[in-house]
């Protein structure tokens, strides 16, 4: 029992010096690692999707360029306002200021409207439609178009009429029918001395496309963006990312969603089970040094306790020698003092013992 008590007071001493130690160095050692990867990999997805954010931003401000800049190659035409004044030519109208943007630039609905502000022609999907239909678009639309009218607006129609600067558009998001869309009004205008249109009695062409999956998809072509779709609703799925669509007024019109790019977690994703393996290695190896080190300390601690035995013991008998009764009667005499209990010395001789032994 004694023995047992020993070994485990030994084996309990290995495990607070050096398992401890050990264990604690080893599991800093791995969170410390683990810290730093995790780091590095979130900080390099921040950088990439703030990057990506970025390049999203200016490609739906570039789609609202080129609304206007599709918008500006029909004004100034002389040819557009020799259509519509006097009386509308439906024909050529549909062919060059709607079927034409419906080839090239995809566009949904366009509309004509005279100075007076009403809808003198549709188009809708690349087909004339009634000019009714106009009366759902209004709002939206009227709230746009009469940017044009603005002292600033009228102001650059007439410096363009008196040969300087550009025809002004305007272009912006907006909702038509429940569906996020960019919307464009620019005024028509001629482009010779000979055309002249006053301020504020020019006809305005509307042109409105809807943002839906098959822009998304030219986006995702055009820029290898994944995963692109518009949205109303701001709710991320898994891994999305979103970037809101606002109009002049500030006014979230929708959500321009798709799956970014995350390098770090691409790389971790691929490492990682490298990287279970080599510390699963790695702790097996500490574990294998750590027990043959606990078996060397065990064997070492027996020895010493066999050597300090021999010492005290005779080998034959097992019982003190001269050293171990000297130890014994030291710690027993040390122990005597007022009050306590006091001690006996047996003194036994056994005679030719030593021939015996």
């Amino acid at each position: 029992m004694a023995k047992s008590g020993k070994q485990s007071s030994s084996s309990w001493k290995f495990s607070v010096s050096v398992l401890l130690p050990v264990l604690v160095a080893v599991l800093v050692a791995v969170g410390t690692a683990s810290s730093f990867v995790v780091w590095s990999t979130t900080r390099s997805d921040d950088s990439a999707l703030a990057r990506q954010s970025r390049l999203v931003s200016h490609i739906l401000g570039k789609e609202r360029e080129y609304l206007s800049d599709y918008q500006s190659d029909i004004s100034p035409w002389d040819d557009v306002i020799d259509a519509i004044e006097g009386g509308i030519d439906i024909e050529w109208v549909s062919e060059n200021l709607g079927a034409d943007f419906y080839e090239n630039y995809a566009t949904h609905r366009i509309y004509l409207l005279d100075p007076d502000m009403r809808p003198r022609f549709a188009m809708r999907d690349g087909g004339n439609a009634a000019v009714s239909s106009f009366a759902g678009d209004s709002e939206t639309i009227l709230k746009l178009a009469r940017k044009l009218r603005t002292d600033e607006s009228l102001s650059a129609i007439s410096a363009f009429e008196n040969g300087f600067g550009t025809v002004p558009a305007v272009s912006d998001f907006a909702v038509i029918e429940g569906r996020p869309a960019l919307v464009g009004v620019i005024p028509l205008l001629g482009e010779s001395e000979d055309v002249k249109v006053p301020p504020g009695k020019a006809f305005t062409h509307v042109a409105i496309r809807f943002l839906d999956d098959a822009l998304a998809k030219e986006l995702m072509d055009a820029y290898l963006i994944e995963g692109a779709h518009f949205s109303t609703d701001g709710t991320l799925g898994a891994g999305e990312d979103a970037l809101p669509l606002r109009d002049a007024d500030g006014n979230t019109v929708a959500w321009f969603k798709w799956l970014p790019d995350r390098p770090g977690a691409q790389i971790l994703s691929e490492t990682a089970p490298a990287m279970v393996g080599a510390l699963l290695a790695g702790g097996l190896v500490v574990l294998l040094l750590l027990l043959r080190l606990r078996k060397s300390s065990n064997d070492l601690e027996a020895a010493r306790a066999e050597a300090h035995h021999r010492a005290l013991h005779d080998p034959l008998t097992g019982l003190a020698n001269r050293a171990g009764f000297q130890e014994r009667l030291a710690q027993a005499l040390s122990g005597l003092g007022r009050g306590r209990s006091p001690i006996a010395l047996l003194a036994l001789d056994l005679d030719r013992f030593k021939q015996v032994n």
